[in-house]
């Protein structure tokens, strides 16, 4: 493992033990790990994960979502229009919404809250040189993040609410 693979299963080792806890999307993907609290208008978890680049949620080795998921919606139909809302009845939300108990509805823009037991991350695994990862998550689950771009900022992760520096990946 090189420097750059060392540092991120380093970095993302905080989550061990931690249940993934939010889903959001607000131009780029956020998953929160650990206890959630109000913040403002919405929630908060213990850390965050930015995620700018290409991601997917496995299930015994079955694609259930993606970050490509935003763009469809339930009956099939595409939309690439930037001016389009995710909000909006997406594949994604709908998949997700599925997965997590949510705490106010997806038309709302806020996150959906998981408040089960289950996706506690068990491992960082699969770690790569341009800082890609998977997560482990209880029962049998694996959340997948894997930069693909030559530019720009691909994820980070940090303690919202707290002055703390970010472990940010980049091109």
């Amino acid at each position: 493992m090189n420097n750059m693979a060392a540092e991120v299963k380093s970095a993302l080792g905080v989550l061990l033990g931690l249940r993934l806890s939010l889903s959001s999307y607000s131009g780029l993907k956020v998953f929160g790990f650990g206890q959630t609290q109000p913040r403002g208008d919405g929630m908060i978890a213990k850390y965050s994960l930015h995620v700018q680049c290409p991601w997917r949620l496995v299930r015994n080795e079955r694609l259930i979502c993606g970050s490509s998921d935003r763009f469809l919606r339930e009956d099939g139909s595409y939309s690439d229009d930037d001016d389009w809302d995710p909000f909006d009845g997406n594949l994604l939300d709908v998949i997700l919404m599925r997965l997590f108990e949510n705490v106010r509805t997806v038309r709302t823009r806020m996150p959906l809250e998981n408040k089960t037991g289950d996706l506690v991350v068990t491992g960082v695994v699969e770690v790569d040189d341009f800082g890609g990862f998977t997560l482990r998550l209880s029962p049998d689950y694996a959340l997948s993040v894997f930069p693909a771009g030559s530019t720009g900022e691909h994820w980070r992760l940090f303690k919202p609410g707290i002055e703390t520096s970010h472990f940010v990946v980049e091109a």
